[in-house]
């Protein structure tokens, strides 16, 4: 009850403001498989597009939650000792 809380009530929405940066900045959403575009020796290339922003946030989020978690501190307090 509690992960589940925690997750729709803080790191949803974090996930959602920081997909909403990381779109300002430029990163790609989108959900088109891609797009074509006339490469350097005048073929056709296709460039694939995915969305980015939204998974990228997902992902730094819970790397960063696990690294600040106390669980994560003592294993590290513990191999610094040694």
């Amino acid at each position: 009850m509690d992960l589940t809380r925690g997750t729709l009530r803080i790191l949803l929405p974090l996930s959602f403001v920081i997909a909403m940066i990381l779109l300002s900045q430029g990163v790609i959403q989108s959900y088109r498989i891609g797009f074509a575009a006339p490469g350097l020796d005048g073929h056709a290339m296709t460039t694939a597009l995915a969305p980015v922003a939204s998974q990228e946030a997902i992902k730094e989020l819970g790397t960063t939650v696990a690294a600040c978690s106390p669980q994560t501190r003592r294993i590290r307090s513990r191999t610094r000792r040694r």
